[in-house]
């Protein structure tokens, strides 16, 4: 009978992915700090921010592959994808290769090159696939973690509440000025700071939910 392996070894042993993209995020920040860089570093496509957030998906991505592989290559394949277009849209992907971008509905209405619409239509499909498979059968292990207080789903319900509060906080003071509430440069630039650090928690915190869901079921003799 199998059983699982919850000793403190066998959770750091798990927890590579983790110290990984922590590591390669401090090293980033040492080196914007030698360099001489200002906090305004931090929030450029250039910052520690914005590629230790496209790291450490990376990490959580190069985590499930090595600690879940049979899941990776059979059922769970869309999280893995998923995983990916998310590295891809840190890299502006979605928009690099066309002269719009795919998620922009312009590219399919206006008068753009018909490869161009053809490929977009193809990411928009797999994006779709990946987000319908990623509900019907992540939705009730998810809801029932939640409910069961595993680590994995809180993690991950975290992670979602992170975007929420991150996109909520990009352009605040564009966002507020219909409303009649004046936001101070000062204010905005810190919602914007905060906005791209909570980017970079956002991965940190999948991987977090990749660790403690491959904790609990990886089971040995």
């Amino acid at each position: 009978m199998a059983h699982f392996d919850d000793s403190p070894s066998a959770a750091k042993r798990v927890l590579w992915p983790f110290y990984l993209a922590l590591a390669i995020f401090v090293a980033l920040v040492v080196q914007a700090t030698l360099q001489g860089h200002g906090l305004d570093y931090y929030k450029t496509e250039a910052g520690p921010f914005e590629i230790g957030a496209f790291v450490a998906m990376g990490c959580a991505l190069i985590g499930f592959i090595a600690l879940a592989p049979r899941v990776v290559f059979g059922p769970g394949w869309h999280v893995a994808v998923l995983m990916a277009l998310l590295m891809m849209r840190e890299l502006d992907f979605d928009k690099r290769f066309t002269e719009k971008g795919v998620l922009q509905l312009r590219l399919y209405s206006g008068d753009y090159p018909f490869l161009h619409k053809v490929v977009g239509i193809c990411v928009l499909v797999l994006i779709l696939v990946t987000l319908y498979r990623f509900v019907r059968h992540g939705a009730g292990p998810f809801l029932r973690g939640l409910r069961g207080g595993v680590a994995w789903a809180w993690w991950l319900a975290g992670s979602m509440v992170l975007v929420v509060i991150a996109k909520s906080l990009d352009g605040l003071a564009r966002k507020l000025e219909p409303f009649g509430i004046a936001v101070s440069p000062e204010t905005d630039w810190w919602a914007s700071f905060i906005e791209e650090g909570l980017e970079w928690i956002f991965p940190m915190m999948v991987i977090m939910a990749v660790c403690s869901w491959a904790q609990q079921h990886h089971a040995r003799p």
